[in-house]
């Protein structure tokens, strides 16, 4: 008997070798496309409304006496807990429009706090801190050393 070969190759065949490789071109010409278009995700769009807005808003620079920026300073309403902090150059962005007569407190550690009272439609505040004098209440006397209280427990123990 003779026995006959019944496995085929799994060879594709010429034409299905070229559809793939147009089929492969074609998909990664797709996939480029995508690569090369600006990706907006995190950038936001401002309407004319918006704009008007911001440009009602109070902002300003804090200085110190010497005319240098001071990061992270409250400017906090009066009254209120709203508020904003510098930032690394000392501007400030109040997050919502003041009236008239309103007060806002700068105050920094280190620096005496200042009020400000706002005018009628006040779009710009710069502010300058003065420092503030701190004294030690008080002489710091170095010619005696210093003796803890002895407590009980110890009193007994140094009889023994």
């Amino acid at each position: 008997m003779k026995q006959t070969n019944n496995l085929s190759s799994n060879k594709p065949s010429l034409k299905e070798g070229r559809l793939f490789n147009y089929l492969s071109v074609l998909g990664f010409v797709v996939l480029s496309l995508f690569a090369f278009q600006n990706v907006n995700a995190q950038q936001t769009r401002t309407t004319q409304s918006e704009t008007n807005v911001q440009s009602e808003l109070l902002t300003g620079v804090v200085l110190d006496h010497e005319n240098l920026p001071l990061p992270g300073l409250s400017v906090v309403l009066k009254g209120t807990k709203i508020g904003t902090a510098t930032d690394f150059e000392g501007k400030y962005t109040f997050p919502q429009k003041l009236k008239e007569g309103d007060v806002l407190v700068f105050s920094f550690l280190g620096y005496s706090p200042k009020r400000v009272k706002i005018v009628q439609d006040q779009t710009v505040l710069n502010v300058t801190m003065d420092a503030e004098l701190v004294e030690l209440m008080g002489a710091v006397d170095t010619n005696q050393t210093y003796k803890s209280k002895r407590t009980l427990w110890q009193k007994i123990k140094g009889i023994f």
